[in-house]
């Protein structure tokens, strides 16, 4: 399936919400007074030591294992065995319906039959223990399911889990993981997205972006079915691909919507890992998190590529930007009617729905008459005599500070895009539009406000992952202090010794909040707009 840019995004943006498996609930609770969204996880651990040696459990790969080449290639191959399989899976099914046709022409009982399947299926939706295993049943019948049964395999309750299903669909998966596999240990991963110079850059299609979150799914149903079958080992080597699928999914991709794609499928792997766990004889992950990349994820240049967007689309504005004396009296006019021209094609988030068109053609075509004594003031500012600017085309006047303005809007995005979450949240370079110290007054201005992206919520996402393997990190040294204590959970976070435990919220900049009531562990990452809260038993 071809996915432009734009439709990626959004499926960045909504893909963790997608990807919630049994483990992490989302709800709501009262803290400070005020109603705030907890994605919870309530875990019953057993006592566990650090295994020996202690990376006996891996989730990289070591050095050796690795090489210098391609994983795309790899990646690619793997999506093409994965679309036989479901091509098969799809004539498996074609087959079996053209079979039940025949049975319907000569079976009198057929009908019958049918209706006593269909009263036993509505009383097993009844009976079914959670609204997980509900939607799962209600999709079995369609044939989409079918082809797609894996992604419902996430939904399933550890006791409802279909293991013999999914060992079927393990076995025709093979082919598809040896590839994931063998992708995984490359070093290196370019989509070869030719971003650069392409006018054309919001209508680049990106399949992979599809594909690998279909992979990701299946990765997922693999390593969920390796848990319950009691096969530990070969659960962390699938979700250790996962991660690698992760990481590699933004390494050379200057489009925030891959690292999204990335933390989203890093979050399913953790949610394998945290149900993994919580199995009574599941072995100690603590240096198996600990030894993880940091940070986490490594995106090349993603901010400041998803600013220049702008001027990739607009070669002038570049142009004008990079030597504004080099554009004759005639390349300005030309810039200043593609900037008004590009103005339909988006919509001025700061106007009503119902005036947003008329308001925005209206920007576009008055633009100059309101804005050109601002630029001559400004002139006057930077040293131009009125005589100087009085020779000036007006083209020219106004390009210029327009180009001006875009700089400043352009830098105060990019000055604090590596920032970590906790600093970026004291300035919000987003709510520069808000808090009226820059009115909108140009086209470009218009285009800035609506293509530049949510800095702080893509750093947000970065963070978030990595208070996800912070938290994880601390669940398994509350084993281990479970282990060296008589099944006894710490009161504070600093009684645990053994090993290091994560110092700070990445989403805060303050130490991770704990604490002990009824024999219950709580430690929990406020993440701004929602808290995410691991309630931790020891059996």
């Amino acid at each position: 399936m071809r996915k432009t840019v734009l439709a990626a995004l959004m499926i960045g943006l909504l893909f963790p919400l997608l990807a919630r498996g049994q483990v992490l609930q989302s709800t709501q609770d009262m803290v400070d007074g005020k109603s705030r969204q907890v994605l919870l996880a309530e875990l019953t651990v057993s006592p566990k030591t650090l295994p020996v040696p202690a990376l006996k459990y891996k989730l990289t790969w070591g050095f050796d294992q690795r090489n210098k080449n391609n994983a795309a290639i790899q990646y690619n191959a793997a999506m093409q065995a994965f679309s036989e399989m479901k091509l098969g899976i799809l004539r498996d099914e074609s087959k079996r319906l053209e079979s039940e046709f025949k049975r319907v022409l000569v079976d009198p009982n057929y009908f019958v039959q049918r209706k006593a399947a269909y009263e036993a299926f509505e009383e097993m939706l009844k009976n079914a223990p959670s609204d997980g295993d509900r939607i799962a049943l209600r999709n079995e019948a369609s044939l989409d399911f079918k082809t797609y049964e894996f992604f419902h395999y996430c939904t399933y309750s550890s006791e409802k889990f279909p293991i013999e299903k999914a060992r079927d669909f393990v076995k025709r998966f093979q082919r598809t993981y040896e590839r994931l596999e063998t992708g995984s240990r490359c070093e290196n991963c370019d989509w070869e997205y030719h971003i650069r110079g392409n006018k054309e850059i919001l209508t680049v299609p990106l399949p992979e972006i599809q594909e690998c979150r279909d992979l990701a799914r299946a990765l997922q149903a693999k390593c969920r079915l390796e848990i319950f079958e009691g096969k530990y080992e070969d659960a962390i080597r699938t979700a250790r691909v996962g991660k690698i699928l992760a990481r590699h999914m933004g390494q050379n991709t200057p489009m925030i919507v891959a690292p999204l794609i990335g933390i989203a499928i890093d979050s399913m792997m953790n949610e394998c890992l945290l149900e993994l766990v919580q199995r009574p004889d599941a072995p100690n992950l603590y240096w198996a998190l600990s030894t993880l990349p940091d940070p986490p994820f490594v995106f090349t240049n993603t901010p400041e590529a998803e600013v220049d967007l702008i001027r990739i689309m607009i070669p002038e504005l570049a142009r004008a930007m990079d030597d504004p004396e080099s554009l004759s009296e005639e390349d300005w006019k030309v810039f200043d009617q593609n900037l008004i021209q590009m103005i339909p094609a988006f919509s001025n988030a700061g106007y009503s729905q119902e005036t947003r068109s008329t308001a925005g053609l209206f920007l576009a075509k008055s633009w100059g008459i309101t804005a050109y004594p601002k630029a001559k003031q400004w002139l006057l500012s930077e040293g131009k005599t009125p005589e100087e600017i009085k020779n000036l085309p007006v083209a020219k006047v106004l390009g210029l500070w327009s180009v001006y303005r875009f700089a400043i809007v352009r830098d105060e995005y990019l000055k604090c895009s590596e920032l970590p979450a906790w600093q970026l949240r004291a300035i919000n370079p987003e709510s520069f539009w808000n808090d009226g110290k820059f009115e909108i007054a140009t086209p470009l201005d218009v285009l800035a406000s609506l293509m530049f992206p949510a800095i702080t919520a893509y750093r947000n996402a970065l963070a978030r992952a990595e208070a996800n393997n912070d938290l994880m990190r601390i669940v398994e040294a509350i084993r281990l202090y479970g282990a060296e204590h008589d099944g006894k959970l710490p009161e504070r976070l600093e009684e645990i010794t053994s090993v290091p435990i994560p110092p700070f919220d990445p989403m805060s900049g303050q130490p991770y909040v704990y604490t002990l009531k009824d024999g219950t562990a709580t430690v929990e990452s406020n993440q701004g707009y929602q808290i995410m809260r691991f309630k931790i038993r020891l059996r």
